[in-house]
């Protein structure tokens, strides 16, 4: 809980769940446009990676999980958000 209090990402190792760091900061992906928070740029900037699958916590108690997939009628790789309030 004291983790995703703090500004930055925090990443865990994806087999264990181990934390493998916080605080931080993720280069904004060329992708990400239009003006966002930080969790909401962080997380949209993560899942850009393939390796990544970030979940936003927001400061009003929102959470958002971000995952990658691919369109199987158009080949096309959109982003779900699933969203819990």
């Amino acid at each position: 809980m004291e983790l995703s209090s703090e500004d930055g990402a925090v990443i865990l190792e994806p087999q264990t769940g181990q934390v493998k760091a916080f605080g931080s900061i993720i280069e904004t992906a060329a992708s990400v446009r239009g003006i966002s928070g930080a969790r909401t740029t962080t997380a949209e900037s993560a899942v850009s990676y393939q390796t990544m699958q970030p979940i936003k916590i927001s400061s009003d108690g929102d959470i958002t999980l971000y995952r990658n997939v691919t369109d199987l009628d158009t080949g096309e790789e959109i982003t779900l958000k699933y969203k819990f309030y």
